[in-house]
């Protein structure tokens, strides 16, 4: 929500907080997958950062996505691929869930 209301650089830090989590429970268990939420997180922290202007560490992380061998969703991976800066009007566009699926608790 932060990154709808134009709060860009609290969301970063929400979507920054989501991915170490779980990031920590990857490291925890052995052999086991990054969850898609997990991804989808990646990708809405690039755009915070787009959004914050710091288009060179975005850059990066869609790079990351894209190429990331654990990604099986095409949508995503392509979204990853045709990323470019990121303009406050998509926002609009986003459909944030009401609840959110917990995949590792």
């Amino acid at each position: 929500m932060s990154l709808k209301a134009g709060q860009y650089a609290e969301a970063a830090t929400d979507f920054q907080r989501g991915i170490d989590w779980i990031e920590n429970k990857v490291m925890a268990r052995d052999h086991i997958k990054r969850p898609p939420e997990y991804f989808e997180l990646s990708l809405h922290l690039a755009r915070a950062w787009d959004l914050l202007g710091d288009h060179r560490k975005a850059n990066e992380l869609y790079q990351k996505i894209a190429h990331h061998p654990e990604l099986e969703d095409t949508n995503l991976r392509r979204l990853a691929r045709r990323a470019g800066p990121y303009a406050p009007e998509r926002l609009k566009k986003i459909m944030m869930p009401y609840s959110s699926y917990v995949a590792m608790e």
